[in-house]
């Protein structure tokens, strides 16, 4: 994605997705692993973005849980 206005470039790496509980149960979409995104200005600085989505573990304390 690029922002002309501010002469800036986006790139973004997603991280995994997953549905879970398609068939029985409440269905809910999970996502992890790394979500990197990188700006790239005029000058040619580049500033990296790094989010570390966690997995949920069996009892669910970890749901929703990111690192950044």
């Amino acid at each position: 994605m690029k922002l002309t206005r501010h002469n800036e470039t986006y790139s973004t790496e997603r991280p995994c997705t997953q549905v879970h509980n398609l068939i029985f149960g409440e269905m809910y979409i999970e996502h992890t692993g790394v979500m990197t995104t990188k700006q790239i200005c005029e000058d040619g600085t580049v500033n990296k973005f790094v989010l570390n989505f966690k997995k949920t573990g069996w009892s669910k304390s970890t749901q929703d849980d990111v690192e950044g």
